[in-house]
């Protein structure tokens, strides 16, 4: 009877670690596919501290590596919003002493995840900087905790870090095991989020130089612009617009011009008088003989008065 009772446990214990283990697949999955679902690391991280409160944590706060070797809090959850706001000013007051031998600065120095099973009143008063503080940490009422570390490769970018205290939970190696799992997913969300960023803003600035920042006012005539580039991956092109004021018929603001694109750019600066037929063909036989072969085709459109002359160099004629 003992040895059935036995196995009848070991059967039941069997299906608890299979149901845990698919509870956890399942769960990493809808994270994974959270997390992938925006390219904004402010919303990436956000999304990933409120996919742990309240079910896994009762806090969870998310810090990424800053220049100088600081930390920046991006994210904060807890399910009550008063205690958030009190967490932020409890993080502004007094900011984490990242050369501590323990917690969130040894987990960023060395990669390594953290577990505290159990959080005495010992461990609060080492972290307190002062006795208001302390006070302020034991009012929070600390159960439990563990810090994970934002990983891409060998390179540390943040941690995360799981907090019980009115749940009374207790964490223990299972939690430490699925936290590192979703911190390595969260890790890779934040850095595609970062990667995008920093391409958006290479192609901002790459096309704040190429395309003018305004029209100048045209006596006469009323302006406006629009320029998207081809594609749906891209943000720039090698195409420009712009529109220049002749003066006294004569001339551009070649300087002006040259620095934007190369031939194409070439071409309106050498622009010349009032008829750009002259310009297109000097530049034409420029761009014949020049070592790199390249081609553009130009459109060109001179106002005299109420007045359009178009010239096309091989380029599609205005619409309108």
């Amino acid at each position: 009877a003992e040895g059935r009772v036995r196995s009848a446990v070991n059967v039941i214990e069997d299906i608890s670690v299979v149901k845990r283990a698919e509870e956890r697949a399942s769960f990493l999955s809808r994270a994974g596919a959270l997390l992938g679902s925006s390219l904004d690391i402010e919303v990436t991280i956000q999304r990933t501290a409120r996919l742990i409160v309240p079910g896994l944590a009762d806090w969870c706060s998310v810090d990424l590596a800053a220049p100088g070797g600081r930390v920046e809090l991006v994210a904060l959850a807890h399910a009550d919003p008063d205690k958030v706001a009190h967490g932020h000013e409890l993080r502004r007051r007094y900011p984490p002493d990242l050369s501590r031998e323990d917690g969130l600065g040894q987990v960023l120095r060395t990669g390594q995840p953290r577990l505290y099973p159990d959080i005495p009143p010992e461990l609060l008063a080492g972290g307190a900087v002062d006795a208001e503080h302390l006070e302020l940490l034991q009012s929070i009422g600390f159960s439990s905790a563990l810090v994970v570390p934002l990983a891409i490769g060998p390179r540390i970018i943040g941690a995360m870090t799981w907090v019980t205290a009115e749940s009374r939970r207790r964490y223990g190696q299972e939690d430490l095991e699925l936290a590192t799992d979703l911190a390595a997913r969260a890790a890779v969300a934040v850095e595609n989020a970062r990667v995008h960023a920093a391409r958006v803003e290479i192609a901002t600035v790459l096309q704040s130089a190429l395309l003018p920042s305004a029209l100048p006012p045209a006596p006469g005539w009323q302006s406006a612009a629009h320029y998207q580039a081809a594609g749906e991956a891209n943000e720039v092109g090698g195409d420009f617009y712009d529109l220049v004021l002749l003066e006294d018929g004569k001339g551009a603001r070649a300087a002006a011009l040259t620095a934007r694109t190369r031939h194409t750019l070439v071409t309106a600066a050498q622009l010349q008088g009032g008829d750009p037929r002259a310009g297109l063909t000097q530049i034409n036989e420029t761009l014949r003989t020049s070592a790199d072969s390249e081609l553009c085709s130009v459109a060109v459109l001179v106002a005299r008065g109420a007045e359009l002359t178009t010239v096309s160099a091989g380029h599609p004629l205005p619409l309108l």
